[in-house]
Parts: C-alpha cells; structure tokens; sequence
C-alpha cells in the first residue's frame, strides 16, 4: 500500500513536468514521442522493461522509449510488463504470457492469466472452461482447475471460492482457512480482509484464521507490522 501511495505520488508530480523522466527503472511520459505510426492516443503512460502499450485500431502493441513499434500492435488486450520481462496479453480470446522480445512464454489457450508478478509466488492464477487453477513458470497445471473464483498467491496463500465460500489453499492445494466466508482478500503484510456473514460485516485474520480485528480499519494498520513479523516465511 505505501508502495502504491508513492509511486502515484511520484507520478502525479511528474505528469505536471513537460519531460520524459527516469525514476526507479519507471519512465514517465508527459510528452509525446515521435514514432512513425500514429496511435489511437496520445502517448501518456508508464514505462516498465522499457515499454510501454499503444493503441491503433482497437488493436494492442508495444513501442520502447525513442518510439520503436517493438511488439507488433495486434493484440485484443495487453497489460504492462512486470519485472523480469514478462507480460499477460490476449489475442483471439484467449489469454497468454509474451516476453519483452515478443516470444510466447505461456500458450495462449487460458480464458484469463493472472498478472506474471506473482510467479514470484511460484504460481499464477488460470481460468480455463469457468473454472480456476494455478500453473508454474513452466505452464505446468499445478493445482488443478476446481475452483469457481481465485486470487493469486500472496504471501504463501491464495484465497479461492468454493461451493460458494471462500477459503485459503497453499501452493500445494492444502486448505489452510476453511471456506466459511463471503469473500475474502489476499494478504498483506499478515492480515487478509474477510467478510463473514451476507458480506455486511468484515474482519481481518491472520494466516491462522484468527480474527485480530473486526470493522475497525485504522487499529488493524497500526498492528499489521507486529502480525507481519510473526507469520513470516512459508510452510510449503
């Protein structure tokens, strides 16, 4: 969340500069750049791996800081590229995984890839005939397509929904919070956000399940760093 807080933060002073500004490997753009194709829209966005998506004809692409088309502008959908080169796009209806060279990392036969960040987690989150599961770096289906919703793995754990209820799985499929909730959030820094009974009342729990706190958002921040450090490290 402080991460968040800062970079737009960062961003908003930066978008009020007429230059193109390098800050922690994040280039923003707050003038246009030469290319030599015209784009659907102006050119205002944030670098990451050195690239940036553009628009022409409803279609997705990528071009690098001095304007070079580096990944041809055919895709239905993209999203930015995470650290380590990776990005999820779709093309056709289905979703995939591409590198910063164009390369196809993860086939593009998923209904939805979660965001390739979090096979920093070891696992990424995959939708497939209405159903969730998780894959590896590999594409190797680790945990297999059984879920009706997913979050991607955070801290450890990954909160899915089940029979209608929501619970938490390690990265070996192990229920480690039984799915007795509305719906459930991943965890930071410690505490993950459920909602308990007809999704009016919300609480925070610890990787044990225990609730710390219930509706009280402000004390919940101010204990995140003692529970944190407690539940550190994974078991799998």
């Amino acid at each position: 969340m402080k991460k968040l807080i800062c970079l737009a933060f960062i961003t908003s002073f930066l978008l009020s500069c007429s230059t193109l500004t390098d800050y922690s490997g994040i280039t923003v753009v707050t003038k246009d750049i030469k290319t030599s194709k015209k784009y659907d829209s102006k050119i205002i966005g944030v670098f990451s791996e050195g690239l940036t998506e553009v628009k022409l004809n409803n279609k997705y692409g990528f071009i690098d800081k001095h304007g070079n088309e580096v990944i041809p502008v055919k895709y239905d959908k993209v999203y930015s590229f995470v650290r380590g080169g990776l990005a999820t796009v779709e093309l056709n209806g289905k979703a995939g995984v591409i590198n910063t060279k164009n390369e196809v990392v993860i086939p593009f036969k998923y209904d939805f890839i979660g965001t390739p960040k979090f096979f920093a987690e070891k696992l990424v989150r995959v939708k497939k005939d209405g159903k969730f599961g998780f894959i590896n770096k590999e594409d190797e289906l680790v945990i297999p397509f059984q879920y009706e919703m997913a979050t991607d793995f955070s801290e450890c754990l990954a909160s899915v929904k089940l029979n209608n209820k929501w619970g938490f799985i390690d990265r070996k499929n192990n229920v480690r919070i039984p799915f007795q909730y509305e719906y459930a959030y991943s965890f930071d820094e410690g505490l993950a956000k459920v909602y308990l009974k007809n999704g009016r009342n919300y609480a925070y729990i610890n990787k044990k399940g225990k609730i710390i706190t219930r509706n009280r958002i402000g004390f919940s921040f101010l204990i995140k760093e003692l529970v944190y450090r407690s539940n550190l490290g994974c078991d799998d």
